[in-house]
C-alpha cells in the first residue's frame, strides 16, 4: 500500500484543497495523536475535512486508483457544497447593480437573448421566454428596451428565496460578463 499512497501524495502535492500525509503510529511521539484519533490497526486511513478534528474512516481499496477515486469524489462533494454556499449567499441586487455598471441596456438585452438561446434546450421555459422577446428584437431600439425589461424583471419578479431563481440570475450574469469580457458582438 505504501507505493500507492506515495503515488497519491505525489499526484496531489500541489493541490489547493488536498493534503496527503502519513503518521507512524508505532513511533512513541505519535501514539497520543493516534490514540486520540482511534487508530487501532495499521494501516488506518482517514479523510479529514478542513476545520474538523476527527477524520472519516476510509474503507475502500488500497490501490492508487481506489485512493485517487475516493479523493476525487470527496473533492466533488466539497465543490458542490461550496457552490451551494455561494449561491445561498448571492445578493441578486448586487448582481444587478454590477450588470448595470458593466454593460449598457442594449448589451444586457442582446446578452439575454443569447443566454436564452443557448439555454433553451435545457429548460422549456426558455423557449417561452424567447418567444416573448421576439417582437422586441425587431423593433428599433428593441434590445435597449429589452435590457431595461430584463433588469426590471430580475429586480421585481425573481423569487430571491428560490435557489433555481438565484441560479438563473447567476447563470445569466456570468454569460453577460463573459460576452462583455470577450467583447463578443452584443
Amino acid at each position: 500500500m505504501k507505493p500507492a499512497w506515495d503515488q497519491l501524495a505525489g499526484k496531489l502535492a500541489n493541490a489547493k484543497h488536498v493534503q496527503i500525509a502519513d503518521v507512524d503510529c508505532t513511533a512513541q511521539q505519535n501514539q497520543g495523536l493516534c490514540q486520540q484519533q482511534g487508530v487501532q490497526g495499521y494501516p488506518t486511513i482517514k479523510y479529514y475535512v478542513k476545520g474538523s478534528k476527527s477524520g472519516k474512516p476510509y474503507q475502500g481499496g488500497r490501490d492508487y486508483n481506489s485512493l485517487y477515486g475516493f479523493v476525487r469524489k470527496q473533492a466533488s462533494i466539497r465543490k458542490k457544497k461550496e457552490a451551494k454556499a455561494a449561491e445561498d449567499a448571492m445578493d441578486i441586487d448586487a448582481v444587478l447593480a454590477k450588470m448595470k455598471d458593466t454593460a449598457t441596456n442594449e448589451q444586457i438585452g442582446k446578452a439575454f437573448v443569447s443566454w436564452v438561446e443557448t439555454s433553451r434546450d435545457a429548460d422549456p421555459n426558455m423557449k417561452k421566454m424567447l418567444k416573448a422577446f421576439e417582437a422586441l428584437k425587431t423593433m428599433p431600439d428593441g434590445y435597449n428596451m429589452m435590457g431595461e425589461v430584463v433588469i426590471q424583471f430580475f429586480r421585481e419578479k425573481v423569487d430571491r428565496s428560490d435557489p433555481a431563481s438565484r441560479r438563473a440570475v447567476n447563470s445569466y450574469a456570468k454569460h453577460l460578463d463573459k460576452m462583455v469580457a470577450e467583447k463578443q458582438e452584443l
